[in-house]
């Protein structure tokens, strides 16, 4: 084993600093995502800002590796490395916080954050792969294989990386904890660099990011809950109030997506889920119901135990909320609810059942799903319900014409179904503010029993135009990022 560390530690070094860059990338978007969601702003905020800080170090570490490239530099530089991840991991929630409230851009926000936690650290881990390249180099004659292996073994590195880290390790141990590790990681990265050089120093970095891990963290005020899985980081707030105690599930900082007054399963917080509870009722007796995005629950629930006789199913990704539905919300599943884990798109590809009513609940506040806002969606839709049923979604937009998110969803939807009503959940709220809209899709007279029995909401000033949203083209972050603007 001594034998093959000296021989290829370089290779070695190579490797595992490949696959800390790629595990930072993923541990850094869990760390943003409760602050500005998980669009596609985020991520190529995140790979933007790592990709050029990385070539800064290229560079950098190019021209100091000519200059003297030494193992105890190695060393140093992976230390120091180490010192930024774990300062990164540390100060995230001020630093977030403060920029989350900055008032700039979404754009802006995301790249900020990503300047400011991560790109020092990836800086200082670009300067590794010039600087190794230095080192393994003994003769002209053997540059070109040197080279070669060193590359091989960094890509390999960030390669296994990757996978460990989005299949495994966040979901296993959580942002905070994996990122702490990863300063551990590259300290004993540094020590197959060099033994000898600022041992204690090291040692201490080392300690000081073990003790972090042990030393629980306090959660923000009024959080009960911060869960890391395989899909998404999730909080569970909670308040109370007259003696009312409300539990909120929440995976950014705009708004809630499950809320649950404690000790009353039947009583629904959210004035969108009100409404969907009002058009159910208006729809009459139900025999096969279909919600796309269970979240905790709550109001599929609802619907299975006041409609014992008929069939309900729950389609939620994330298999986790299950466990947290339980912990958290008190859920006990009615024997008439299935709950099924999957893309609500892939389930709707491949069902082959009709549902008299089908819930759409998958669009939170910051980044919709696109794939589940198209026209392809919408003709999977109306193949879902009978020739008498209903799809009604909660989208999130600004009800008036202007707003060319509200727009595009509008027209998509209306091209494909004979009627569509769209409804403001809070008639109070101006219509220049982004808020929850119910749309009333199906059969136009199906559409119209319910309009009769809608009376207290109002409905939204319909748009004269907007693009069709389509699998091959829907820009929806852009569309909500316009009308936010």
């Amino acid at each position: 084993m001594k034998h093959f560390l000296k021989t290829y530690r370089y290779e070695i070094i190579a490797g595992l600093s490949g696959a800390v860059v790629m595990m930072l990338e993923l541990v850094g978007a869990r760390m943003v995502a409760p602050y500005f969601g998980t669009s596609i702003y985020v991520w190529t905020a995140m790979i933007g800002v790592i990709l050029g800080s990385l070539s800064v170090g290229y560079w950098y570490g190019g021209k100091i590796a000519d200059k003297h490239a030494t193992d105890r530099g190695l060393a140093g530089i992976l230390s120091m490395a180490a010192v930024l991840v774990g300062a990164s991991v540390l100060i995230q929630e001020p630093l977030l916080h403060a920029v989350a409230n900055s008032g700039l851009d979404l754009r802006a926000q995301a790249v900020l954050a990503a300047l400011l936690l991560f790109a020092p650290a990836s800086c200082l881990l670009g300067i590794v792969s010039p600087y190794v390249v230095k080192l393994r180099i003994s003769s002209l004659s053997t540059a070109g294989s040197s080279v070669g292996r060193l590359y091989a073994a960094g890509t390999a590195g960030s390669i296994i990386g990757t996978f460990a880290t989005g299949y495994w390790l966040i979901a296993w141990l959580g942002n905070y904890t994996l990122g702490l590790s990863l300063v551990i990681l590259l300290i004993a990265v540094s020590y197959i660099a060099h033994g000898a050089a600022w041992r204690w120093q090291r040692a201490v970095i080392a300690v000081v990011a073990a003790i972090s891990l042990l030393v629980p963290v306090a959660p923000p005020a009024g959080v009960v809950g911060d869960i890391d899985s395989a899909y998404s980081r999730y909080f569970v707030s909670e308040t109370t109030s007259g003696g009312i105690t409300v539990r909120r599930l929440l995976t950014d900082n705009r708004g809630a997506q499950s809320g649950y007054v404690v000790g009353q399963p039947d009583e629904l917080v959210f004035g969108y889920t009100q409404g969907f509870k009002a058009v159910s009722d208006a729809f009459g007796p139900i025999k096969k119901s279909l919600m796309i995005g269970g979240g905790v629950y709550t109001f599929p629930g609802l619907i299975a135990r006041q409609q014992p006789n008929a069939a309900i199913v729950a389609v939620e990704i994330d298999p986790e909320l299950d466990d947290i539905a339980k912990k958290y919300f008190d859920f006990k599943q009615p024997q008439n609810l299935q709950i099924t884990h999957q893309d609500g798109r892939v389930f709707l590809n491949q069902n082959n059942t009709t549902y008299d009513i089908v819930f759409m609940d998958a669009f939170s506040s910051l980044s919709p799903p696109y794939q589940l806002s198209t026209i392809e969606t919408s003709q999977a839709l109306k193949r879902a319900i009978t020739p008498q049923g209903i799809v009604v979604a909660n989208v999130i937009a600004r009800p008036n014409g202007s707003d060319p998110y509200f727009a595009a969803t509008y027209r998509t939807y209306h091209h494909v179904f004979d009627s569509v009503r769209v409804y403001r959940v809070q008639p109070l709220a101006t219509e220049t503010m982004r808020q929850n809209l119910l749309f009333v899709m199906g059969d136009k007279d199906a559409v119209e029993r319910i309009n009769i029995q809608l009376a207290q909401y109002a409905e939204a000033q319909y748009p004269a135009a907007g693009q069709i949203l389509r699998d091959d083209f829907a820009p929806v972050d852009q569309l909500i990022s316009s009308s936010e603007s």
